[in-house]
């Protein structure tokens, strides 16, 4: 589960640059396969959602800098090839789950499990038995970086010691001085 999320993830990432419709498909299908991965893991897809839709509203002809119908009309096309792509890609997920469960989705296990109005949601989170931030305090790190981001307090890293060197490619950490190379040692 948690690969199949990172791997949304990190396509999400990449696709979000340009929104171009092969990249849409593409995060389709990765989250119709984080789905079928773990069901819970649908929800991941709320984020490309909110992204999408906030750089669909900053490219209206009303209020952002580009107004040209064109860039509309490639969105529309990435976000239909991205639910096509997602919808028949989880096709044989949905199929399965009629045949064993009787109806599309998850069994109802799994659909208790979703539910938003849990009396155990705080639990899951802050249990020291087997809470998500007890047993993966880097979480809360992650969570603090995050809304700091949000509110603005902090700016992404663009350089450290993995960035890309002037003269072509990435060849490990640049640890000594730039321009130099360094050492072999075996």
């Amino acid at each position: 589960s948690a690969f199949a999320v990172a791997l949304f993830l990190w396509v999400w990432l990449r696709v979000r640059r340009a929104w171009r419709p092969g990249g849409v498909a593409l995060l389709g299908v990765i989250g119709a396969l984080m789905t079928m991965v773990r069901d819970q893991d649908a929800f991941f897809v709320a984020g490309p959602a909110i992204d999408f839709v906030r750089h669909w509203w900053k490219t209206s002809p009303t209020r952002g800098p580009v107004a040209a119908d064109a860039t509309r009309s490639t969105l529309l096309a990435a976000a239909t090839t991205g639910v096509v792509a997602f919808v028949v890609a989880y096709a044989p997920q949905l199929l399965a789950s009629a045949a064993l469960h009787g109806h599309f989705g998850p069994s109802d296990v799994v659909s208790r499990k979703m539910s938003w109005t849990s009396p155990h949601m705080l639990e899951v989170l802050f249990s020291p038995a087997h809470g998500f931030l007890a047993w993966t305090p880097l979480a809360l790190v992650a969570i603090a970086g995050l809304v700091l981001l949000a509110a603005g307090r902090v700016r992404p890293a663009t350089r450290g010691p993995w960035r890309h060197r002037p003269g072509g490619g990435r060849r490990g950490p640049n640890l000594g001085p730039p321009g130099r190379p360094r050492p072999w040692r075996s």
